[in-house]
Order: C-alpha cells, then sequence, then structure tokens
C-alpha cells in the first residue's frame, strides 16, 4: 500500500484550502493505492486533502472496512505509520531478535513492487487544476473504526508469524 501525493493547484472554491497543502508546504491531493505483484493495482482512493495521514485514508476507506467485516479475505502490507492489525502487517518498529529482524527484511522486500508503483505515480505527476475534479460538496467516507482496532490481533498475528516461519 501507498500513498503518494498529488500536486494541484489551489483549491478555488473551497473553504478550508489549507488543508491541501501538505507538510512539504505544496497544495496536493493525498492518494492510497493498494497494489499488488506484477504491478497490479487493486485498489485507489482519490479524494483527500494533502495533510491527511495516510493511514487515517485507509481506516476509513471501503477496502478496510470490506477487510474487517470479512467480505474479502487477505492481508495487506504497509510501513510502519499504519497500525498493525489483522488485515494490516507493518515492519517491526524496534526488532529484538534476528527472527524480526529477517521479517521486517521481507516485509520491505514484498512491498517493493508496490514501491515501484509509488515511483511511476511520482514521475508522471503533474500539477493539475482541481477547481473541476473536485467537488466541494462531497464528503469522505467515514466508518466507525478507530486507529487502534484490532492491533492487539494484529501483533499477535505478526508474532505467530514470525515464530512460525522466520526461525532460523
Amino acid at each position: 500500500m501507498i500513498a503518494p501525493t498529488l500536486k494541484i493547484t489551489k483549491p478555488r472554491g473551497i473553504i478550508h484550502t489549507e488543508q491541501y497543502r501538505n507538510r512539504k508546504g505544496y497544495f496536493s491531493l493525498n492518494v492510497q493505492v493498494v497494489g499488488g505483484p506484477n504491478l497490479m493495482i487493486y485498489d485507489i482512493v482519490v479524494r483527500w486533502a494533502g495533510s491527511t495521514h495516510d493511514s487515517r485514508i485507509f481506516r476509513n476507506s471501503r477496502l478496510n472496512i470490506r477487510l474487517c467485516n470479512n467480505e474479502i479475505d487477505g492481508m495487506l502490507l504497509a510501513d510502519g505509520g499504519y497500525p498493525c492489525t489483522r488485515h494490516l502487517l507493518t515492519p517491526v518498529s524496534n526488532p529484538r531478535i534476528a527472527q524480526e529482524e529477517r521479517y521486517n527484511k521481507m516485509q520491505i522486500k514484498s512491498r517493493n513492487a508496490v514501491e515501484l508503483l509509488h515511483n511511476i505515480v511520482v514521475e508522471v505527476n503533474d500539477f493539475f487544476d482541481v477547481e473541476n475534479t473536485v467537488d466541494s460538496n462531497v464528503q469522505p467516507y467515514y466508518t466507525t473504526t478507530t486507529s487502534t482496532t484490532g492491533t492487539s490481533d494484529g501483533l499477535v498475528l505478526r508474532a505467530n508469524i514470525i515464530s512460525r516461519y522466520y526461525m532460523s
């Protein structure tokens, strides 16, 4: 899963235009792209202001809702900016044993195809005028989940994966 930002011109006709200014100082949309091997894109969300944190976008995505409701089966890999849940596996933040270090290396290596997608998006990114693309009346789809929903389950699942598959 990646969350590139798409540069945009300063939105007009929107009350809170500064929300579109990202941490790097330019106006953008924050995009969520869920990809897999062979550069396949499974899900894409283009609706959030540039200042929105990546984990908030995922937490409020229909994909997350479908995963939490067991409508679809699977697990996603993400970087450490996301919480570790039963559907979203992240690296171990401070690996203490060799198995955790091996897990981290494989987790990062497995995300390489998605990182390549990110580089492609960044390479072709160009400014575009959002006057006709951002509807100020559209509100993001919010869920009732919180950022810690399923985190303990995710940590247990990750620990079990590490002990089962990353032993010496």
